[in-house]
């Protein structure tokens, strides 16, 4: 059922959530939009006329990137999304969304305590040895502890955040709402397709809210990599998960992107980074089956020189026909064959039918001598 304006009336938690939605762009100053798509009706006149701008002097990246932070776990997430997407986003607003990647307050160690005698049926005590209280990590979705089991095995619990589901579910029809909006009254919404985006970070996150799946992922990536040298996943302890918790083993590194503890551990980067891009045309070529969040919070360099992997809520599925198109068009890269790449290129589908093809294989074929041939 598409969304529509009725629709949320009928939800009051909903429209009140739109509103502090649309405060929080005001205060940032995004008037323009709001009155663009039409929604400066949900703010006071008296705001309108009082409300201090602090943050009006800042490049507007920032500035949006200061409010997805404040409106909390669901545009954080969409943030960090849109940070691995340059080509949609630019190269401005990715950098800047990359901020969040670690930056999202932790939630109270007494909601974390609640939620595992919720979901496991035991105590915290009853289960871990130790169990530390200070979270490793805090990330939109989840936040991750260090813990001990009674067995004395050491491990990662990560525990879902209260009430997230419902907030993302709020959250996901609101952007809808806006994304109908933006469509209906910015003719030059379109050039980023605002809707398909909205789609496309449901169906993603809808997966991540399960731990199950991300169990079903972590477990084929074990059975990718069993026995490979340098590329290391994690066990599963699947006594103890659920929808909202997973328990893991714990590894210990450094983050991929720590140029400092790494040369500290005397480990060669050309080496690591040698051996992170064939695991990643291993994922891509041989497996069809990618691990599709590989920002450096989850790449952690083992100190005997492996690579760790965490983290296998979002993943990316090839088909093998697709996999055939990709390895061809980078033997074109590798060759230099700049019109064999092109017809890859048009073939998989990265060419909108709106394109004049000829002008665009005649423009690629420059953009492509000019950054791959030396002077």
């Amino acid at each position: 059922m598409p969304f529509s304006f009725l629709r949320l009336r009928r939800r009051y938690k909903d429209l009140a959530r739109l509103r502090q939605i649309i405060s929080v762009f005001f205060k940032y100053g995004f008037y323009q939009f709001i009155e663009q798509v039409n929604l400066a009706r949900f703010i006071p006149f008296r705001k309108r006329i009082l409300e201090k701008f602090p943050y009006i002097d800042r490049a507007f990246p920032e500035r949006l990137r200061h409010a997805f932070e404040e409106l909390g776990p669901s545009f954080i997430k969409l943030a960090q999304i849109l940070s691995a997407r340059p080509d949609l986003i630019t190269k401005t607003y990715a950098d800047e969304f990359k901020k969040l990647q670690d930056e999202v307050p932790p939630f109270r160690f007494e909601e974390v305590r609640n939620i595992i005698q919720e979901e496991l049926g035991l105590p915290v005590e009853e289960i871990f040895r130790e169990f530390e209280v200070r979270p490793i990590a805090a990330a939109s979705i989840a936040q991750v502890h260090g813990a001990v089991l009674k067995s004395g095995e050491e491990v990662v619990v990560k525990i879902q955040r209260p009430r997230i589901k419902e907030i993302i579910e709020t959250d996901i029809d609101i952007m809808r709402f806006i994304a109908e909006l933006m469509d209906r009254y910015l003719p030059e919404a379109e050039f980023f397709n605002p809707k398909g985006i909205v789609e496309e970070f449901s169906k993603t996150v809808r997966k991540e809210l399960n731990f199950k799946e991300e169990a079903r992922n972590l477990n084929r990536f074990r059975r990718n990599f069993e026995g490979h040298k340098y590329i290391y996943i994690p066990r599963l302890y699947p006594e103890y998960l659920t929808e909202k918790v997973i328990v893991m083993e714990r590894i210990y590194g450094v983050r991929i992107d720590s140029i400092s503890e790494i040369e500290r551990l005397g480990l060669e980067r050309s080496h690591i980074a040698r051996i992170g891009l064939e695991a990643y045309l291993k994922m891509i070529f041989e497996d069809g089956f990618f691990h599709g969040d590989p920002h450096p919070g989850n790449i952690f360099i083992m100190p005997d020189g492996r690579i760790g992997l965490v983290d296998f809520g979002i993943v990316g599925y090839l088909t093998p026909e697709l996999m055939e198109s990709l390895a061809q068009a980078f033997i074109s890269l590798v060759k230099k064959d700049f019109d064999g790449l092109i017809e890859q290129y048009i073939d998989l589908g990265f060419v909108s039918e709106e394109v004049d093809i000829d002008s665009f294989r005649r423009d690629f074929k420059a953009d492509l001598m000019d950054f791959l041939v030396p002077l």
